[in-house]
């Protein structure tokens, strides 16, 4: 019986021995993965405030582009609804600009999401492409584009160069570079409107209690137009 249940101690040390094994193997794999594609691309020239998960994320859609690899790219998508799609507008649309040197500009914190303008030095061309946390805590990237013309679609109130808004949303002037900073919104406080409904004049950077998850609308601003504009007032 002493016999018995040495070996099956010995037994159970071996599958924990194993079970360590394989989950290194699956470790080295992933960091396998990264370096060869990391050594088969251009590098990524980065702007901004990158943080780990987004940066990463970003590598990936670069090289996937790179590649011609839509389902790569689909693969990133922290949603599935558009993704297929999405990723085959992005491949056709910048797959040969991302063989060459890219720029990736990072606006504002990336703590839980970021947006990210990508900048094509052999076609001249501009992305704008939103990092972030999906549900299950992974970093992603958001693909709701099926529309081609919309993927396409070049963002307006991007800087023409990397770095020119000073990777922040606050950067960004409403009548165009080298504008004035713009101005809070003002409030209709007339007696028919007492809930203040606001009259949208200028984007100012938000306070605490009303920031917006995101610092942009995914189509951007019209006309020089801030990216997004508070619905609500801070108090």
């Amino acid at each position: 019986m002493a016999r018995k249940t040495r070996l099956t101690g010995l037994a159970l040390a071996g599958g924990a021995v194993a079970g360590g094994l394989l989950t290194g193997c699956s470790s080295d794999d992933a960091s396998l993965t990264y370096q060869t594609d990391y050594s088969n691309h251009q590098p990524l020239r980065v702007v901004g405030y990158p943080s780990t998960g987004s940066l990463e994320t970003v590598q990936k859609a670069v090289w996937r582009l790179a590649d011609g690899d839509a389902d790569g790219l689909a693969a990133l998508a922290v949603d599935d609804a558009h993704a297929d799609a999405t990723a085959r507008n992005w491949v056709k649309a910048f797959g040969a600009a991302a063989e060459g040197d890219v720029t990736a500009d990072f606006y504002d914190e990336g703590s839980v999401r970021q947006v990210v303008v990508l900048y094509f030095a052999k076609s001249g061309q501009t992305k704008e492409i939103e990092a972030r946390i999906g549900e299950d805590d992974s970093w992603g990237l958001t693909l709701a584009e099926p529309d081609p013309a919309k993927a396409t679609a070049k963002p307006t109130w991007a800087p023409p160069e990397p770095g020119g808004s000073g990777s922040r949303t606050s950067g960004i002037p409403t009548g165009g570079l080298g504008s004035p900073a713009p101005q809070r919104p003002s409030r209709d406080r007339t007696p028919n409107n007492r809930r203040a409904v606001l009259r949208i004049t200028r984007w100012h950077p938000p306070c605490a209690p009303c920031a917006p998850p995101r610092p942009f609308t995914t189509e951007g601003p019209r006309n020089h137009e801030p990216a997004h504009a508070f619905l609500q007032a801070c108090s």
